[in-house]
Parts: structure tokens; C-alpha cells; sequence
């Protein structure tokens, strides 16, 4: 093989990404990602309270409460991978402005469920 094959080989090798496999699970009947819930954990902390009107509880961010990890803050999740900015929901989002509390939860007809966030 000659150099410049081989220094083609290099340059092509080095313009490849690795691919990470999102990792996904269930919450309710939607399949959601680890990474959407921690990105809109941070997300909503971008923007002021009461930022962005939803169709039936108020707008959002909204003030959450207190807690031992400090102030909590609720934000809707769209399990599609996008960022909710107006309309109706079933996902949502509760963390604190650290991001080391972070909750996610389905409201669906038989109530509300925290959904477990598979952490490795």
C-alpha cells in the first residue's frame, strides 16, 4: 500500500463520529429518550416562569415548589423529541436548576405516574 492510500485511509477515518445509541424506554404507552428528558431538565431553566401558555394548566415553566435539591420547576415533555413551546401535553418534566433532580411523569386517565428514567 502506498503512503497516499494510506494517508487517505487516515483522513477518511478521521471525519467519522462515533454513533451513540440513544437510550430509550417507556413512559405510559410513548417511548421517550434519556437524553430529551435530561435536555429539557436543562431547557426549562433557560427561559423566565410562565414563559410559554398552555391549552389547560396555566404556562410554563411553572414554579414547582421547594425541596432539600432547592427550587423545582415543571416543564412539559414531548416524547417526539421535540421542545413543547404551546398546546396540550401528557409528559412532564420536574427538576431543579442543578439538574441533579430530575423527575419525569405521565398524566394519562387513570391519574399521574412518575416514570422511572433508566440511569446507568
Amino acid at each position: 500500500m502506498k503512503t497516499f492510500q494510506i494517508a487517505s485511509i487516515v483522513a477518511v477515518l478521521s471525519f467519522l463520529k462515533p454513533i451513540v445509541a440513544k437510550k430509550l424506554f417507556y413512559c405510559g404507552p410513548a417511548e421517550v429518550s434519556v437524553e430529551h428528558v435530561d435536555s429539557v431538565a436543562k431547557y426549562l431553566w433557560t427561559h423566565k416562569i410562565w414563559t410559554y401558555q398552555s391549552d389547560h394548566e396555566g404556562a410554563f415553566p411553572h414554579y414547582y415548589g421547594e425541596s432539600d435539591y432547592g427550587e423545582l420547576r415543571k416543564f412539559p415533555l414531548l416524547p417526539s423529541g421535540f421542545v413543547w413551546t404551546f398546546g396540550s401535553f401528557n409528559h412532564y418534566v420536574v427538576s431543579n436548576e442543578k439538574g441533579d433532580y430530575i423527575k419525569l411523569y405521565y398524566v394519562g386517565t387513570d391519574g399521574t405516574v412518575e416514570c422511572d428514567i433508566p440511569r446507568d
